[in-house]
């Protein structure tokens, strides 16, 4: 919940659309999204997606040009629904029943697409890692009661034995604000700050075990650029007034890199 999904397609999309790229040939839902971002003006503290609710399912797609000499058109798919269905999910994967259900309720409808996925993304919320606090529910009595949901990720790799995952850490910039990281702009390359993310969220066991369930070595960092306003995280606009997306360019290139 409040992980990144939604900021994620946009991020990939604003990326290639940038870049001048043939695709992305966003979908009626992702366009959206873009109208809205071109809309932000400096001061505007909402992000352009708004969460998603608990009886939604929204499906996010677009399409990727992969290979210079025998181009192919990828098809990206995500579905965009709310967050605290992740453990029923993982719930009713782990009652090896046919639960999968393209017209139920919305877990039925994801875990319907996931058993089909080529590959899976696994989001590392790192807003919940620097600043627990505000996810804090009001029956959680201290730290350890805050859900990253690595826990309900394991049991979906066990089950469904995807051909494909990547691991991708949203909100990065909050590591380089709180001094957990150095900004990549301190780094040789792009790969030396996707380097010191992944050393240092690997020091939590937690993250240690879904990269080793996984089969993953590195983690993929992404963010947009931001600043504190009233305590919170606001997206920055640069000088045309455009959200200010980093990493984004290198997932696109990974995901490119495995088919």
């Amino acid at each position: 919940e409040r992980s990144g999904k939604s900021m994620l397609m946009l991020g990939l999309a604003l990326t290639l659309v940038k870049a001048g790229s043939r695709s992305p040939k966003p979908n009626d839902y992702l366009q959206s999204s873009l109208e809205r971002a071109s809309n932000l003006r400096p001061g505007q503290e909402q992000w352009p997606i708004p969460s998603t609710a608990p009886d939604e399912l929204r499906t996010a797609s677009f399409e990727v040009i992969s290979g210079s000499y025998f181009p192919r058109r990828l098809e990206l798919t995500a579905l965009d629904y709310a967050g605290q269905h992740l453990p029923r999910i993982a719930e009713l994967i782990n009652a090896e029943t046919d639960a999968a259900d393209p017209s139920g309720t919305v877990p039925q409808q994801v875990l319907s697409r996931i058993t089909q996925t080529d590959t899976i993304l696994f989001i590392l919320d790192v807003e919940r890692l620097v600043y627990p606090e505000v996810f804090q529910e009001d029956s959680a009595a201290d730290e350890a009661a805050i859900s990253w949901g690595l826990e309900h990720y394991t049991t979906i790799v066990e089950d469904i034995d995807p051909d494909d995952t990547i691991v991708v850490a949203t909100k990065c910039d909050i590591l380089v604000d709180a001094g957990r990281v150095d900004p990549p702009s301190s780094y040789d390359s792009f790969a030396g700050f996707q380097q010191a993310v992944t050393d240092h969220l690997t020091a939590r066991p937690d993250v240690e075990e879904l990269l080793a369930t996984t089969g993953e070595s590195t983690i993929h960092p992404v963010y947009y650029v931001t600043e504190r306003r009233g305590g919170s995280y606001v997206p920055y606009l640069d000088a045309d007034e455009n959200l200010v997306p980093v990493g984004y360019g290198h997932l696109i290139e990974e995901m490119k890199s495995r088919q």
